[in-house]
């Protein structure tokens, strides 16, 4: 979760004496991660030049050393040089305490050193953001000190129903209630205004009922729902929620916002360093649920400061200020998004259990702040829930750089939930709406008056803060999915999505929970308004292309057919090695016809043995899971069915290796795409016969019940695994030799997916042009080979097929315009492949998050299990978690890293790396092994960079920098999401959570920091020009 030296631990060898930070001063040493280096004889080799060096003598180099992302062997050239460490300070715990180990972590929000005096606002968003300006009170003068007593022993009062007990001596009229108000200060009114909403809703919520059924004994007891307050809690409640201009309900402010204290006073406001003051029951979900959401508000800070200069560099026109501004809430977003947000799904150090469990708030916590409806003081109220919807950072992001939101009934529901919001924030909200003018508007403004190289660098900046914009939704989203719509539907057998939106608006057929028990939020509004949030960010984006004229980019089959290929490896024609050119119209997929000559319906095939392997392909889902047993002890085994049949074709399968004469076995005379085809069908049929469960003797049940007959006295001992007669394993390995590919046994992906698929001869698609799957034509794709015949299966198939296609494509369409853009030092048109390359990698995201939100996946992990014997039966579950995030032998994540220069970055490994260097690498097809060592061969696009940057006015680095990173976005986010598709079908694998956070520090740590660098470069060079006018140094 940072930028840190992956190689710390490196640096921990013996040190020869303790230097103190005095003597780093006087003699020029440089400190990198408290190891004291004199670099002086290192400065004329520095790779970066020496004024960079220079420029740190005397000082602790740590941060600049990890924002120029630093190789781990970086430091081995200069271990010589180590001649100690720094004498620092140890704290209790032992550890050392280090100014200079900066890592990309929380921050502990905006600091606050104002006085607690009269007259200062208590929402200022000048002082932290949207939390309020001091830490939230915590304790009230009579009578509202009942209150807060009251609120520490809640939880108890709660789950005993113990009401009559707790009934406080409070103003219960509405004249004694302002009197007694008009002595309480704003936090006072705040602190009142929380622990009223506190004690209101645990008021009129039952308990939470533990059974599903109705059973006859409920030992926990049952209460039925209050709908009307007691005037000793609606009175009060009323009128502090007039005074604050909110309505009488706990909103955002009361259990988030208003709702904490520091452990330390003057530590920062962090998880380890804050707890909740008031609260519902005694989980420690509940804790964390809401100090996860303390954090991203105090994080926010940061974003609400950038948002306010925002807005006056562009009152002032001032347009370097204005692009600095945007980096820096590029980069606050981002930390909101990949360092907040994460927290809430931490887990605890002693069990490793997740300390917020989806079950535990959803079924525990959540009944307590849905919405409500009841009666204060004869007034009858319909309020809604506390909310994310609630807080202002996003509302403010939106309003400032111009994104839209498109709906009515949404815009109104935003508008409802403002109720909710301090009046402050409101103002701030609407300070923002009422601006001359957005970012987006701006910027799309200055297209025709501005420097164009500005004009570019603004709209990559502003493109930037959209994708974290974008980043923070999704996350959202799948925090969503995992604590509200997941656990819901887990008891919903009638639900058959686990999205809400699954439902198309006009379809004609409606789940039970969209037209009867609409799925909510706490807030009371439906999940639609997130999607459309979505949509409405991605909109907002500010078209890029080469400068001075627009460039889109066509997607439609007819541009990839027709895309040039002059600059690009010829690997063949279409009839023969062509059919595995990555730079063909379907990428990484085959490029062949829907359906190949002399293949047909009625198991035709260009051979016998062809047509043999078609009809075993074909009946494989129906026989091979068969269970098989005798129920006479006495005779014989049965053979399996399966077995049987492949047995009888024997004959046609051996011919297809057998020669004569001197000539070729007649599957090495088929043309290329015929030996394909025969290779993908001969692998799945071997696969499926050596995944056959043998039937063995019956055994004796000792007079119990057989749990596979149901009878009593015999069973069938344990099935055992087949293993492949000698006859086929030697028709396997021989095509193997031709095809030129190894066996391991199983199919590889290029088997199971990349050449494993045809159109339905119906389609009436021409049978002499090459098939193009987009997400228009693969409804007419099908696979060939199927085990299960389940329709996840299909999907699963037809999923990665489609990903192959189109991510193939968008790969090759990158290489090919940076073959020419990278010799002609094209800076324009290297941004221009980048940020398409980066657009094509989030449509391949946002496609698979789209398939994953709408479609069931309570059968995939039932899928994967039965589909293992078949495809994976020798991977452990961890080896099984690194092949499906991989996509076992594909070259689609291998290519995205080659291209960008991700692996030549030193020190890159792990089990993913060496999963595509050694077998995913081994099983491709021989051209998709080329086009991945011309990737590597060649400069990358990140080598690139680091060369011109020195050479480019800042403007042209901010423009490239943009670019890079944000493919590199595009890419952690496409891994995410892959790691999410793991944990769909694998949800007991936690280990791919491991293996994909240190896959995701891998390509983060390609990052490009070029305007630091610029900096850098540029203080040392007035640095040294000082220090030689001065006369320290020779001119």
């Amino acid at each position: 979760m940072g930028n840190a030296c992956p190689t710390r631990k490196s640096l921990d060898g013996p040190s020869r004496e303790k230097i103190s930070m005095q003597t780093v001063k006087e003699r020029g040493y440089v400190v990198l991660f408290n190891k004291v280096y004199n670099l002086k004889d290192y400065v004329r080799k520095h790779p970066g030049g020496q004024d960079i060096l220079l420029s740190v003598f005397g000082r602790d180099a740590t941060v600049e050393y990890e924002t120029m992302r630093h190789s781990p062997q970086a430091l081995d050239q200069v271990r010589h040089l180590l001649i100690g460490s720094l004498n620092v300070a140890v704290t209790e715990d032992g550890h050392a305490e280090s100014p200079s180990a900066r890592k990309l972590s929380l921050t502990g929000g905006r600091p606050n050193s104002r006085p607690d005096v009269a007259g200062s606002r208590w929402w200022n968003v000048d002082v932290r953001g949207f939390l309020p300006s001091m830490d939230p009170v915590k304790t009230l003068p009579p009578p509202w000190d009942a209150l807060i007593s009251l609120c520490e022993i809640l939880p108890s009062v709660t789950i005993q129903r113990s009401w009559t007990h707790a009934v406080l001596d409070l103003p219960s009229t509405m004249d004694d209630v302002n009197e007694a108000l008009d002595e309480l200060t704003e936090g006072e009114l705040e602190c009142l205004h929380s622990a009223l909403g506190y004690v209101c809703l645990a008021y009129v919520h039952s308990v939470v009922d533990v059974y599903e059924k109705n059973v006859v004994l409920n030992i926990v007891g049952k209460t039925e729902e209050v709908t009307k307050l007691p005037d000793w809690l609606g009175a009060p409640y009323l009128g502090v929620s007039r005074r604050l201009d909110r309505q009488p309900m706990l909103d955002y402010a009361g259990c988030v916002l208003n709702n904490w204290e520091r452990m330390d006073p003057n530590g920062p406001i962090k998880p380890s360093n804050v707890r909740l003051l008031r609260r519902f029951t005694g989980l420690i979900d509940e804790e964390w649920f809401f100090k996860t959401h303390i954090i991203i508000e105090s994080e926010g800070g940061h974003v609400a400061g950038a948002l306010k200069s925002i807005s006056a560099a562009m009152r002032n026109n001032d347009l370097h200020n204005l692009l600095q501004e945007l980096h820096l809430l590029e980069e606050a977003l981002w930390r909101l998004a990949s360092v907040c947000l994460p927290i809430m799904f931490a887990r605890s150090p002693h069990d490793h259990k997740l300390l917020c469990e989806p079950f535990m708030f959803f079924f525990r916590l959540r009944p307590y702040i849905t919405s409500v409806t009841m009666e204060m003081c004869g007034q009858r109220f319909s309020l809604s829930g506390p909310s994310g919807a609630m807080s202002t950072i996003l509302p403010a992001v939106d309003a400032l750089l111009g994104i839209r939101n498109t709906s009515a009934e949404l815009r109104e529901a935003v508008k409802t939930f403002e109720g909710y919001v301090p009046k402050e924030h409101r103002q701030f909200l609407d300070g923002l709406r009422n601006a001359p003018s957005s970012v987006r508007s701006f910027i799309k403004a200055g297209k025709a008056t501005l420097e164009e190289s500005m004009w570019y660098a603004l709209a990559g900046a502003y493109n930037a803060c959209i994708s974290r914009v974008l980043d923070f939704r999704w996350r959202h989203w799948s925090f969503v999915e995992q604590f509200i719509i997941r656990p819901s539907t887990a008891t919903s057998p009638m639900n058959t999505s686990v999205c809400p939106m699954a439902v198309s608006a006009d379809s004609s057929v409606e789940s039970p929970s969209s037209s009867h028990n609409p799925m909510v939020g706490t807030g009371g509004t439906t999940f639609d308004y997130l999607q459309q949030h979505i949509s409405d960010s991605q909109v907002a984006r500010i078209t890029l292309g080469p400068k001075g004229e627009a460039h889109v980019r066509q997607e439609s089959a007819e541009a990839s057919i027709s895309a040039p290929h002059a600059n690009l490896p010829v690997f063949g024609d279409v009839t023969n090695g062509h059919l595995w050119d990555p730079t063909g119209p379907n990428g990484f997929v085959t490029n062949r016809c829907g359906n190949l000559p002399g293949w047909g319906p009625g198991f035709a095939g260009p051979l016998p043995g062809c047509s043999a392997l078609m009809e075993l392909a074909t009946i494989i889902p129906n026989l091979c899971f068969s269970h098989i047993y005798s129920e006479d002890p006495e005779s014989p085994a049965i053979d399996h069915p399966f077995v049987l049949r492949c047995n009888a074709k024997r004959a046609e399968l051996e011919a297809l290796v057998s020669r004569s004469g001197g000539e070729p076995a007649p599957v090495a005379r088929l043309r290329f795409a015929d030996l394909e085809h025969t290779w993908m069908l001969l692998c799945n049929v071997s696969s499926a016969y050596k995944a056959i469960e043998i039937p063995g003797s019956l055994q004796e049940m000792n007079g119990e019940k057989c749990p596979v007959t149901a009878r009593s006295g015999t069973c069938p001992v344990q099935p055992k695994r087949a293993k492949t007669e000698d006859w086929l394993e030697s028709i396997v390995r021989q095509v193997a030799s031709i095809v030129g590919r190894p066996w391991n046994g199983t199919p590889e992906y290029a088997e199971l997916v990349l050449n494993n698929w045809y159109v339905s001869p119906n389609d009436n698609m021409s049978p002499d042009e090459v098939f193009v799957i987009n997400r228009q034509t693969i409804q007419h794709v099908h696979p060939v080979c199927r085990f299960l015949a389940l329709p996840d299966e299909e999907w699963h198939r037809k999923l990665h097929i489609l990903l192959e296609a189109e991510g193939g494509r968008a790969v090759a369409a990158a290489y090919r315009s940076l073959r020419e853009a990278l010799p002609a030092r094209d800076n324009d048109g290297v941004g221009a492949a980048l940020n398409q390359l980066a657009a094509d990698i989030d449509s391949l995201t946002e496609f698979q998050r789209d398939q994953f939100n709408q479609k069931d996946c309570r059968g995939e992990a039932l899928m994967i299990s039965r589909l293992r014997k078949y495809s994976y039966p020798d991977l452990q579950m961890e080896e099984l978690a690194v092949w499906i995030y991989t996509e076992g032998s594909s070259p689609l994540l291998p290519a995205l890293h080659a291209i960008l220069g991700l692996r030549k970055l030193d020190g890159i490994s792990g089990p993913l790396q060496e999963h595509w260097q050694s077998q995913g690498r081994l099983c491709m097809a021989e051209s998709h092994r080329q086009f991945l060592d011309c990737l590597e061969s060649g400069m990358s696009v990140r080598a690139y960079c680091l060369q011109v940057w020195r050479y480019l006015p800042v403007e042209a680095i901010a423009a490239l920098e943009d670019a890079f990173n944000n493919c590199i976005e595009a890419l952690l986010r496409y891994c995410s999401v892959r790691q999410r598709f793991v944990s769909r079908v694998l949800p007991r694998v936690g280990h791919i959570q491991t293996l994909s956070a240190k896959q995701e520090n891998v390509i983060r740590a390609g990052r490009l920091a070029l305007l630091q660098m610029r900096r850098v470069a540029d203080a040392q060079r007035m640095q040294l020009a000082n220090e030689a006018l001065a006369g320290l140094l020779p001119s």
